[in-house]
């Protein structure tokens, strides 16, 4: 009965006029023909006028209704039973006030309809607990704390891993012991941290009796914000390889990652102080860092002493399995969980970071298989990609090396 109302009112409803006239449908439309109480006759349908009731919105015929006395309603038990409901929560819901411009126009149909459906709408939210309370103003003033500014200053530092920044600062530690003592031919220390430094000199002792900055002293420069220790702005990307070529000088063995390092590390304090590279620096940097690579290259094919594959070596499988053999034999709980960890890894083709976050829910098994979810990886901290599951299969013949052995160990 009130499911479709609206929308048999919205066809119901003609433009230009305020009740719905109706002439030629079904006299099985109206409200009184589902209880046999109808008045008007077979012969009498396409003559016959339905009303639309304002409170249950079904139709119905004038002379049918129960209410002679108000012709807009139809006077049906489910009727009033409506209209009770509406008034109660009309009691309990706050007075709205009505402006002029919200009034609809006189004898508007179209306004007609949409009255009817926001009614209809809020008392089907209002019986589902819908109803959105009003906001509490003491929840939204900001608090008088820099609670808000340190956690935007968090998700600003997020964006680089703890060890990553480490890294960098590392780096450019050995760039600014580069730069303070050429400083007379470069030009590159502002004057803010020339009197930050003296007047820092005077508390404790962070120049050396050359007038260097120690390597402590530089290391808190690096991790505060608010003193500049360069002129970002006049350095070049020319200088920077300058002192590039200073480090490979140094040590003939620096790889071609290392240097990379560098790079990053530089974009890192350009981020870290609130400068930005322009275009046509990172374009030159580019261009002197390729003939960097080529010439390391080069360098790496005519040295016979030169090591020729880079990073970590992998684990041999005979090796991965000696190990697991023997720390199965000690009895001790350090290697129980060092077993479990080296075959979870070996499995997962994780790092041990990824390995180390790995919980109960993050485990689910599948048909034959125990699946693994990798929420936190390093390709992917942000958690953007498809969390698809790496299936972990045990191994019968050699439990030495099966994975479920080694967590059912563990747990139990």
């Amino acid at each position: 009965l009130f499911g479709s109302a609206v929308e048999q009112k919205l066809v119901a409803m003609e433009p230009g006029g305020g009740a719905a006239r109706t002439s030629g449908r079904s006299v099985n439309q109206c409200l009184f023909a589902q209880n046999g109480e109808c008045r008007i006759l077979p012969d009498q349908v396409e003559v016959s006028e339905l009303q639309v009731c304002k409170v249950c919105h079904g139709y119905y015929h004038r002379i049918c209704s129960k209410n002679s006395d108000q012709s807009d309603k139809c006077g049906l038990s489910a009727c009033l039973d409506a209209e009770d409901i509406t008034q109660a929560n009309a009691e309990r819901m706050p007075a709205i006030e009505i402006t002029e411009e919200d009034q609809p126009e006189p004898g508007n149909a179209a306004s007609e309809p949409q009255r009817h459906a926001a009614q209809n709408n809020n008392q089907v939210a209002r019986r589902r607990g819908r109803t959105r309370k009003d906001a509490n103003i003491q929840d939204l003033l900001i608090p008088a704390n820099n609670i808000l500014d340190e956690e935007v200053e968090s998700m600003y530092d997020d964006t680089v891993a703890i060890k990553s920044k480490q890294v960098y600062r590392g780096s450019m530690l050995l760039f600014l012991e580069w730069v303070f003592v050429n400083n007379e031919t470069l030009k590159l220390v502002t004057p803010e941290m020339q009197t930050h430094l003296l007047e820092a000199d005077q508390r404790e002792a962070v120049l050396t009796p050359e007038g260097i900055p120690t390597s402590v002293c530089i290391k808190r420069l690096l991790a505060q914000k608010e003193i500049v220790p360069l002129h970002l702005d006049k350095l070049t990307p020319r200088i920077f390889m300058k002192w590039v070529a200073h480090r490979i000088t140094k040590n003939p063995s620096l790889s071609s990652s290392t240097c990379n390092t560098y790079r990053s590390s530089l974009g890192h304090l350009f981020k870290h102080f609130g400068f930005k590279m322009t275009q046509d620096f990172k374009e030159t940097l580019s261009t002197l860092y390729d003939g960097l690579k080529k010439r390391l290259n080069k360098k790496t094919a005519l040295n016979a002493g030169a090591r020729v594959t880079t990073g970590k070596d992998p684990l041999p499988w005979a090796v991965y399995q000696d190990l697991c053999k023997l720390m199965l034999k000690k009895a001790d709980r350090e290697y129980l969980w060092g077993r479990t960890f080296l075959i979870v890894s070996w499995n997962l083709m994780t790092r041990s970071t990824s390995t180390c976050n790995l919980l109960y829910n993050h485990m689910q098994f599948s048909q034959d298989s125990l699946n693994f979810f990798i929420i936190h990886q390093k390709n992917d901290q942000a958690g953007e990609k498809p969390k698809d599951p790496k299936h972990v299969y045990g191994n019968p013949k050699n439990p030495a090396v099966c994975p479920l052995v080694a967590l059912g160990s563990t747990v139990m």
